[in-house]
């Protein structure tokens, strides 16, 4: 029986690679455990943290079929999809039919300049061919292409996406993504995808964040989500204040190189990107952690400045 769309707290999982340049599936193991641990409701792979468009299709099935694994009944898998064609999209849904995934996070075809209507042509022909929920992935940053709210809407009403993620950093577009209530009944999720948004995102009617913040320090992320869900707004922009320095303190190198180091140095995998991206060096590594030391990132607090 497949698993309801996740609330609260998501972590976006990175995908840990050996020396090798391979999926390190043992690493992924010991992520998971620690973001279901930590208090988390759900988890992301393959999403941008999870480097998607840069992994192979033979590294991509092994995240996914090592998350829902490793997952098991504990919490819901949510797979990103990141493909410039309508056909490589339906490739990479179609691996999904025979695992226990929750939902499909998909971006719009990008490097081409799609119209709203070829957006919506799209979304409309991979629900035609799924046989789980899809997620719509604001993230122009990356795609260069938007989700827009009038579009969102007509394919929330249609059945078509149960939800959108959306990384755009722009809190007038996301409070309009929020108050979607298909009149149709459909299911709407709202998820905001930018970490030092999380809890405007939440007081704005949000179902969730999917952060990267999440994969470091969901102790942190869950906590958040409990306050606010609970009025305790104090505590809450307290959190916030320390989930946006952590994040700020990740943004080092090609993305998701601080990310990635910071989950070696908690002894998760290696601090490899994919090729031909490069990850810290190790003097970069060094200041990383006296950073997350001094922001007393759980994990971190008793390190000695300088360890690595």
């Amino acid at each position: 029986m497949a698993q309801a769309l996740p609330r609260g707290s998501i972590a976006a999982v990175p995908t840990p690679l050996t020396i090798d340049g391979l999926v390190d599936q043992d690493a992924l193991q010991e992520i998971i455990n620690h973001v279901v641990n930590g208090g988390c409701s759900g988890l992301l792979v393959l999403g941008s943290s999870g480097e998607v468009a840069a992994l192979s299709a033979q590294s991509r099935r092994q995240v996914v079929i090592s998350a829902v694994d490793a997952a098991g009944d504990r919490c819901p898998v949510i797979v990103g999809i990141a493909s410039p064609s309508m056909g490589g999209a339906l490739d990479d849904l179609a691996t999904l039919q025979d695992v226990s995934v929750t939902a499909a996070l998909i971006v719009p075809p990008f490097y081409g300049n799609l119209s709203q209507s070829e957006v919506g042509r799209f979304y409309r022909t991979l629900a035609k061919n799924s046989d789980v929920p899809l997620l719509g992935y604001n993230i122009p940053a990356f795609t260069g292409i938007r989700i827009d709210v009038s579009t969102a809407t007509r394919l929330a009403d249609e059945g078509v996406l149960a939800g959108i993620k959306d990384s755009g950093r722009d809190l007038e577009y996301f409070q309009q993504i929020a108050a979607i209530s298909p009149p149709s009944g459909n299911l709407w999720m709202s998820y905001i995808g930018t970490d030092s948004l999380l809890l405007p995102a939440l007081i704005f009617g949000a179902s969730g964040g999917i952060t990267l913040a999440a994969s470091i320090a969901p102790l942190w992320t869950s906590a958040l989500v409990h306050a606010a869900n609970m009025g305790e707004y104090t505590e809450a922009s307290a959190l916030q204040t320390k989930i946006t320095n952590l994040i700020l303190a990740l943004r080092r190198g090609t993305y998701p190189a601080g990310a990635k180091a910071a989950l070696s140095l908690l002894g998760y995998g290696s601090a490899e990107l994919v090729a031909p991206a490069s990850g810290l060096s190790p003097d970069e590594i060094i200041k990383l952690g006296e950073d997350l030391c001094r922001i007393g990132v759980p994990g971190f607090e008793s390190r000695q400045s300088g360890e690595s």
